[in-house]
């Protein structure tokens, strides 16, 4: 079985994840924009890795743009972000908002912390995050909403590797048999 691991992000924890998991995996890391038909094409599965942003998984077009490459590939998903996983719904409206009705199923996701260097947000984003601050629902976080924090770490990828792995090694291999 041969996968690939897709991502799309915008400040560097989901590539970060993305390339650990490739070493980890011993699989090749592409950027969606950098990911042809042919490579979906030819692999059985994908590992497809976003950030969230603004409510919404960065990579959500390339999915869409890929709904006929990925046909009945099991798609195990990684979305990075700052929600807390004790926000199930928030979570949960991530995935029922970027991921097409036609792959839903096939995904297997997995929310891995991310983290925030308010110094390097582009000012658009230091805007919307003083912005979302504001909001009647982040009242009581409105410090904390624009701390720094780092929260990506190399262990947190552990329940998606092991997803992985015994996904392939689960997957029936049948043996070529060379006439004598």
């Amino acid at each position: 079985m041969n996968g690939i691991i897709v991502y799309k992000g915008k400040y560097g924890a989901t590539w970060q994840y993305a390339e650990w998991a490739g070493q980890e995996l011993n699989m090749p890391v592409l950027m969606s924009e950098n990911c042809t038909e042919d490579k979906v094409q030819e692999s059985d599965f994908l590992v497809v890795g976003t950030s969230v942003y603004i409510g919404s998984l960065v990579i959500k077009q390339w999915l869409h743009d890929n709904v006929r490459n990925i046909g009945q590939k099991q798609i195990f998903l990684f979305i990075v972000c700052g929600t807390p996983a004790n926000e199930k719904q928030k979570l949960e409206g991530y995935i029922q908002s970027s991921v097409p009705k036609e792959i839903i199923n096939q995904c297997t996701c997995f929310f891995l912390p991310g983290r925030l260097a308010y110094k390097k947000l582009s000012r658009m984003d230091k805007f919307l995050l003083r912005l979302g601050a504001l909001l009647p629902s982040n009242r009581n976080k409105n410090k904390t909403i624009m701390e720094d924090y780092d929260s990506v770490k190399q262990e947190n990828l552990i329940p998606l590797v092991s997803a992985v792995r015994t996904h392939v090694n689960n997957t029936p291999i049948t043996a070529v048999v060379q006439p004598l």
